[in-house]
C-alpha cells in the first residue's frame, strides 16, 4: 500500500508511528528523528564550500589506462566530501568520462594479483556483487602490490554512511516500514560471508558499504561494475546526464550545459528513497 519516502523526510517518522499505533513513546520518536537527522547529514549531496580543486586529474583518472578520457575542463574537488567540478564549461551532450570495461571492478576479477589470498571456496556460490565485496576486502588487506590498489586508496578509509555501518537499535527503529527488510538482508550478507573467511568483518564491512554505495548496473549488458571517476559523483535527482556504450568502453555525457564552478551530479539511476535510504545512506526531500 504505501511506497516510503516519496515525501518529505520526516516521513519515514510518520508512517513509522502509523505502523505502530500506540507502541511509541518519547524515547521511540527521539531514535526515530535521530535517525533520520543521521541520515539526512549523510547524503551523499552537493559539495559545500569552500571547496578546493586538485591541480591534476592525473594521478585520480591513471585508473582509466589506456582509453581512457576525462574532459580537461573537470577536476576533483574536496570539502567534507569529494565531487567532479567544471574548471570551465562544458556543453550538453559533451562526453565527460570515457572509462574502458577493463578499468572497471568486475567479473572476472584478477584474483592472482592478491599475494596470500586466492578466490574463496564457500559453501555456496558467490553472487557477482558478493565476489566483488569479497574481492575489494581482500584487495585493501592483501593487495597492495596489485594495480588495482590504487583504486582502494580513491575510497574512504571509514565505512560509507548506509545501513551497514548504524547500530542495531537504529535499524531496529526501520521495523514496520519498507527500508526494514532490505536493511536487514544488507547486514545478514555481510555476516554470512564473515562467518565463512578470515578476512575479518570490520574489511567485509567496509567493502560492503562502499560496494552498495558505488556500484553500478550497466545496461543492457547486465553486469555490475565499480567504475573509478563515476563513483565521485554527488547525487542530485533531477540530473540528465546519462551512459552510453563507446565500443569496449562507457562513456559518461552531459545532459545539460554546465558552468564553471558548477558540480557535476548523477541522478543514481532513479532510486526511490528506500533504497537510497538502505544502501546509501540519505533520504531525498
Amino acid at each position: 500500500m504505501f511506497e516510503l519516502f516519496k515525501g518529505p523526510t520526516f516521513s519515514l517518522f510518520l508512517l513509522a508511528r502509523c505502523f505502530h499505533p500506540g507502541s511509541w513513546d518519547e524515547d521511540g520518536e527521539l531514535r526515530i528523528l535521530n535517525m533520520v537527522e543521521h541520515a539526512v547529514v549523510g547524503r551523499r549531496r552537493q559539495l559545500r564550500a569552500p571547496i578546493s580543486l586538485e591541480r591534476t586529474t592525473t594521478s585520480f583518472f591513471g585508473l582509466f589506462g589506456e582509453g581512457g578520457f576525462i574532459h580537461p575542463n573537470l577536476r576533483v574537488a574536496r570539502s567534507a566530501g569529494r565531487g567532479l567540478v567544471a574548471t570551465g564549461k562544458l556543453r550538453k551532450d559533451e562526453v565527460l568520462l570515457m572509462v574502458p570495461l577493463k578499468c572497471m571492478l568486475r567479473r572476472p576479477l584478477p584474483w592472482s594479483e592478491l599475494q596470500g589470498f586466492s578466490k574463496p571456496r564457500l559453501s555456496w556460490r558467490l553472487s557477482q556483487d558478493e565476489e566483488i565485496i569479497v574481492f575489494l576486502a581482500a584487495l585493501r588487506k592483501y593487495g597492495i602490490n596489485s594495480e588495482w590498489f590504487r583504486y582502494v586508496l580513491t575510497l574512504p578509509e571509514d565505512d560509507a554512511n548506509s545501513t551497514l555501518s548504524w547500530r542495531s537499535e537504529e535499524v531496529a527503529a526501520l521495523r514496520g516500514t519498507p527500508a526494514h527488510a532490505p536493511a536487514r538482508q544488507l547486514r545478514r550478507q555481510v555476516l554470512r560471508l564473515c562467518e565463512e573467511l578470515t578476512i575479518g568483518c570490520a574489511e567485509l564491512r567496509w567493502a560492503a558499504s562502499h560496494y552498495w554505495s558505488r556500484a553500478l548496473r550497466m545496461k543492457p549488458k547486465g553486469f555490475h561494475a565499480m567504475v573509478p571517476g563515476v563513483d565521485l559523483m554527488n547525487f542530485d535527482p533531477d540530473s540528465r546526464n546519462y551512459f552510453r556504450m563507446a565500443g569496449k568502453s562507457i562513456a559518461y555525457i552531459a545532459g545539460q550545459d554546465y558552468e564553471e564552478r558548477q558540480e557535476i551530479l548523477d541522478s543514481y539511476g532513479g532510486k526511490n528513497d528506500t533504497y537510497l535510504l538502505t544502501h546509501y545512506g540519505f533520504l531525498h526531500q
